[in-house]
């Protein structure tokens, strides 16, 4: 066993989603071995040296044991950190084990992992993966950490562990030191940090939405917004429009799934450092994989507290049931569309409703009354918006061309002005030219 005449410390520094939650998890929960804070990542030696403000964060002081510190921010800040370290813990003995894993892998699941755990921060402004200021927070080379590391505490006190490579083991010395036997080992069925997928962002200020769950539909009311992460479930009525429209936005923009090939020739310098960095923890070289994509993890779940919240509508099963019923019963496919309450509706549905009125014949009330309903309730769909305007400009009814025009103003993008303009012109000797005039300026057609 170690020396015990010296208080012993054990850092764990890292990197982020490499497995520091996972060795503080055995060490604290399967060992009597340790002193800990309980809120595991103490942080300080990242910006201080003072013994005695260290040893604060320890809720025990029980120098038989091994004091442990498991701080993936460390290797962020790793030359603060191994100067404050070694300045600190210099009447002491130190052992340091370096959690590593493939480097793209990990900085992906770290940019996951803080979409999610701080979605209030990240869903704020454009957090893509590409963006530079991302690509520089999360890609990360490790020799110079690991050379950085050895040389301040000795290369001999440096480990490193991955599960690719390490699996349930822990250097002898290691465990020497923390005065385990010689045949323990980490226990790989406890997961103590599972990664997670994008959190899930749901809101629509005019209309009720449709979320689906384990098979089961329900219904979201408009002006609530949704977010399912990792930590949380929240579902807030009523909540600002301009500001879960942000969220909505930016969300759009996550990166879900990365193609590794985007990386192009870096691979070679990626691949040399890893290989480095493995060579001096007296590990073994590693192949990186420079082709296959880290895929789309599956959305965040709905915590059963907010569902018992929404309406539950339907099952999938019982929807696709029932058109397989219908098709064995020789009725139309679409009969089901006609049959849910225009309110309700999805886009979807009323796209198919209007392909069918449209193919119909000596039916224009129809036809309008549809292109009416799914501009009000959905916006000027692109689609839609000219054919409607066209129509009700042959027919005269131009109050209702400026009603829409009001309505969203932003329609002139999304509707053929030159078409729009022509028919215009064809008709100013039998319309209203002041209304004509409106129209132009609503349509920003000069």
């Amino acid at each position: 066993m170690g020396n015990m005449t010296k208080r012993r410390y054990l850092i764990v520094p890292g990197m982020a989603k490499s497995g520091t939650t996972f060795m503080w998890d055995q060490f604290v929960n399967r060992t009597d071995r340790v002193n800990y804070y309980k809120g595991k990542e103490i942080g300080y030696l990242a910006v201080g040296q003072d013994l005695e403000r260290y040893d604060k964060f320890f809720s025990t002081h029980d120098d038989s044991k091994v004091y442990l510190d498991a701080t993936p921010q460390y290797g962020d800040t790793y030359k603060e950190f191994a100067a404050n370290a070694k300045e600190a813990l210099k009447d002491g003995e130190t052992q340091i084990i370096f959690c590593l894993r493939d480097p793209i892998a990990r900085a992906f699941s770290h940019y996951r992992h803080d979409l999610s755990t701080h979605f209030w921060s990240s869903a704020m402004g454009d957090y893509s993966f590409f963006s530079e200021g991302a690509l520089r927070r999360y890609v990360r080379p490790y020799h110079d950490i690991v050379k950085t590391l050895q040389n301040a505490f000795g290369a001999e006190n440096v480990h490193g562990y991955s599960f690719k490579q390490s699996k349930d083991k822990l250097p002898a010395k290691v465990l020497d030191f923390m005065g385990l036997p010689k045949n323990w080992k980490l226990d790989l069925n406890i997961n103590p940090a599972p990664g997670g997928g994008l959190p899930r962002v749901v809101y629509d200020k005019r209309r009720d939405t449709l979320v689906e769950q384990d098979g089961q539909i329900y219904r979201l009311p408009a002006k609530s917004l949704l977010i399912c992460t990792n930590l949380f479930t929240q579902l807030i009525d009523n909540y600002p429009a301009d500001l879960a429209e942000r969220f909505t936005g930016y969300s759009a923009n996550w990166t879900k799934d990365l193609d590794r090939s985007k990386f192009g020739k870096t691979w070679t310098a990626i691949q040399k450092d890893y290989d480095a960095a493995l060579k001096a923890l007296r590990m073994t070289p590693e192949k990186l994989d420079r082709e296959k994509t880290i895929p789309y993890k599956t959305e965040m779940p709905i915590s059963d507290a907010v569902l018992a919240r929404l309406e539950k509508v339907q099952t999938v099963e019982a929807i696709s049931t029932q058109i397989y019923k219908d098709s064995a019963a020789s009725k139309p496919w679409t009969s089901g569309n006609e049959e849910i309450d225009d309110n309700h509706i999805a886009l979807a549905g009323q796209v198919e409703k209007i392909q069918r009125v449209f193919k119909a014949q000596k039916n224009l009330p129809e036809r309008i009354e549809e292109l009416r309903r799914t501009i009000e309730q959905f916006g000027p769909v692109r689609q839609y918006l000219t054919s409607y305007f066209t129509i009700q400009i042959n027919m005269g009814n131009l109050d209702e061309v400026i009603r829409i025009l009001e309505l969203y103003r932003h329609s002139p993008r999304f509707m053929d002005k030159v078409q729009i303009k022509a028919i215009l012109e064809r008709k100013l000797d039998t319309h209203d030219p002041e209304k004509v005039k409106r129209i132009r300026e609503l349509a920003r057609l000069d």
